[in-house]
This record gives C-alpha cells, structure tokens and sequence, in this order.
C-alpha cells in the first residue's frame, strides 16, 4: 500500500492512504495521513487568488492578442510587397510595347492610331485602354 503525496496550498502537504477494509486501523489516522477522499472536486481558491488568476487570463488574453495583431501586420506587408513587385514586373515586361506604341517610328506607319487622332494629334484615353497589351498591363 502507498501514499499518495497532494500539495496543498492552504494547510500544508497532506498524504492520502487508499481506505483499509472495514476493522484494520484501530484509533485514529496518524495526524497527517486522511482517507482517500472519493471525489475531491475541483480546488477551491481563495478570492485572492481567484483575482489573481483573472488577471493573469486577461493579460496573457492581450499580449496574445497583440502578438497575433503584429503578425497580421507583418503578413500583410509582404503580401502587399509581394504583389506590387510582381505589378512591376508586369509592367516593366509591357513597357517597351507601349513606348514603341506611341513612338514617332510607330506613328509613321501606323495608319490606325492616326486616325483615331484628333486635330491636335491627341488619342483618347478610353480607346488607349481599349488596347489589348494595354489591359494586360491595368
């Protein structure tokens, strides 16, 4: 038979001892050893230390919560890195088409753009960004 060591905050360590059968023990438990109580429920804490735990649960609660928010942050910076790099790419893969688009060689030939002109030799916005190449890029 063993005992069974249980820390107790309030009275000390108490030592539990399986039940002997019925008639084994003569008098009473030694000053330190109890019965094995049968079901011990949960601890009960002092107000105090009740406080105290909320406390703990808030703060832990918080920092968790700003470790999370940072981490969200930091994600979303190089998520939005990510995806500006790669619009530069595509944008510099495009360009040299749209400079030579608009280029005086170009419009030398190019008997389509020139007569989309109007009298002062400008192109509309909205038939620019009807190019295909040119909605690849936006």
């Amino acid at each position: 038979m063993s005992a069974v060591f249980v820390s107790s905050f309030d009275t000390g360590p108490v030592y539990y001892l399986p039940g002997p059968p019925p008639g084994a023990i003569r008098g009473p438990y030694p000053p330190r050893f109890a019965p094995y109580p049968v079901n011990q429920g949960p601890p009960i804490l002092s107000p105090e230390k009740l406080d105290l735990r909320d406390r703990v649960l808030k703060q832990v609660e918080y920092y968790f919560r700003q470790v999370m928010l940072l981490y969200i942050n930091f994600f979303v910076i190089i998520i939005m890195f990510s995806l500006s790099f790669i619009v530069a790419l595509e944008i510099s893969y495009y360009l040299p088409f749209i400079y030579s688009l608009f280029s005086d060689e170009n419009l030398e030939n190019d008997h389509y753009l020139i007569s989309l002109m109007d009298e002062e030799g400008w192109v509309p916005t909205k038939i620019i960004a009807g190019f295909k190449r040119v909605k690849l890029v936006t």
